[in-house]
């Protein structure tokens, strides 16, 4: 399954960790890896680590969990595709209100990647 988003939504919206309602009923996803390409040569590096330090000093917490500002210390990547799980990993059939849960992406993968209820008699 595949969906088209342009690279500012990728930085902003989908991120490790966010969760999106993937459209025409999918469910829920969450991002947990985003695929990259080094970017490194068609920025400025410095420019934009000094950038981000003199933003971050406007928080409340300064430019604190910022730890470096040496460029060799970031990585500078353009988002190219993101790649997310079902989440969360129970599910509820309409059929017989039986309730499934998995442990993970992963389990589900295994166990039930049909998402069919498995209780008996029910399909």
């Amino acid at each position: 399954m595949s969906m088209q988003r342009s690279r500012h939504q990728i930085l902003y919206q989908f991120l490790p960790g966010n969760t999106f309602d993937y459209s025409d009923k999918r469910g829920i996803w969450q991002v947990n890896r985003l695929e990259t390409t080094d970017a490194s040569g068609q920025v400025d590096r410095e420019y934009i680590v000094n950038r981000v330090f003199a933003r971050a000093k406007n928080w409340d917490g300064k430019e604190q969990g910022f730890t470096s500002n040496n460029p060799s210390h970031y990585d500078f990547a353009a988002p190219e595709e993101v790649r997310a799980r079902p989440f969360p990993t129970t599910f509820y059939c309409t059929s017989c209100q039986k309730v499934h849960g998995y442990y993970s992406a992963d389990d589900l993968s295994g166990k039930n990647q049909a998402l069919k209820c498995q209780r008996s008699g029910c399909n």
